[in-house]
């Protein structure tokens, strides 16, 4: 079962607290939060992907309740985005089989797409490249935004046991930064015709729907011990080409009354869900609704 008859589409919103915590380090500024220009902080789609990606390569605890309560086929459940993935067998896979049994292999493949490129064999001018094995994936993570400007706090980190030879205690000078306190929108958007392209299937989007409130919880670490997600909206639109889904998806975001300041608590935000007036508005428009945050990934 795959394509847009069983894919729905939809859309959704990740609510996100960051409390004395990097939620996203930026290599361009030695790994600190990021942070732009206006100071408003932002997370990276591309790191939320991998922390969906590897609850499912690190064949763990997540992995294994999801094939134990969805029956999942392993083979079909393995990643492309894999630090230790061999190209060579890939390119093997492509050429022997075809591009739907590369899909068919790759969990992260049929539902985020990939850009896997192949040589193209026919191609008569030089350095031509084949497209044929670049496909976007049904699902699309857009950035994450603070809803307002953030305090990125340095601190100094010593060590009593020396890392130097002749040292017996050490200093890692600006090696914590932090973001205070932040809560951050991220949007995400599901589309039913490309999932056709990539083979993906509604249990492929079940199990991207399970892995959601965990992406978090499943990988605290010094950098971030304290950011979790506080909401997970999703919906799914009545109709397959949608709707307002933009302007449904900007009447979830958390409000906060004062947004040049920065916040401390999540406490000096409110959380409209779906009782707003846009939902009210575009009724029609809009089919299940629900925060995945509810969902019981066993069940």
């Amino acid at each position: 079962m795959s394509g847009q008859d069983s894919v729905k589409r939809a859309a959704g919103l990740l609510v996100i607290e960051c409390k004395n915590s990097n939620a996203n380090g930026d290599p361009d500024v030695g790994g600190g939060p990021r942070v732009r220009y206006d100071e408003i902080s932002l997370i990276s789609d591309v790191s939320v992907k991998r922390k969906l990606r590897n609850m499912i390569l690190d064949r763990g605890e997540y992995y294994k309740v999801l094939v134990k309560s969805l029956g999942l086929d392993g083979d079909r459940f393995q990643i492309l985005e894999d630090p230790s993935r061999d190209k060579p067998a890939i390119h093997e896979l492509i050429h022997s089989k075809g591009v739907d049994a590369f899909h068919d292999r790759y969990w992260d493949a049929r539902v985020f797409g990939n850009t896997f490129l192949e040589e193209n064999k026919t191609a008569k001018s030089r350095g031509a490249a084949s497209k044929i094995h670049i496909r976007t994936g049904p699902v699309v993570f857009a950035w994450g935004e603070s809803i307002a400007p953030v305090i990125v706090d340095t601190q100094t980190c010593t060590n009593m046991s020396g890392v130097q030879e002749g040292k017996d205690c050490g200093m890692a000078p600006d090696r914590a930064q932090q973001v205070k306190h932040a809560i951050y929108a991220m949007p995400f958007y599901i589309d039913p015709f490309l999932a056709d392209k990539t083979c993906c299937s509604a249990q492929d989007i079940e199990v991207l729907m399970r892995l959601i409130p965990h992406i978090y919880s499943s990988c605290r670490c010094t950098t971030r011990p304290e950011v979790q997600l506080l909401h997970a909206y999703y919906f799914e639109t009545v109709s397959k080409f949608g709707g307002h889904e933009m302007d449904l998806v900007k009447s979830l975001r958390p409000v906060k009354k004062d947004v040049s300041n920065p916040s401390s608590s999540s406490d000096e935000y409110s959380f409209p869900g779906f009782d707003n007036p846009t939902f009210k508005k575009y009724a029609n428009l809009v089919g299940t609704t629900m925060d995945l945050m509810d969902v019981d990934i066993e069940s």
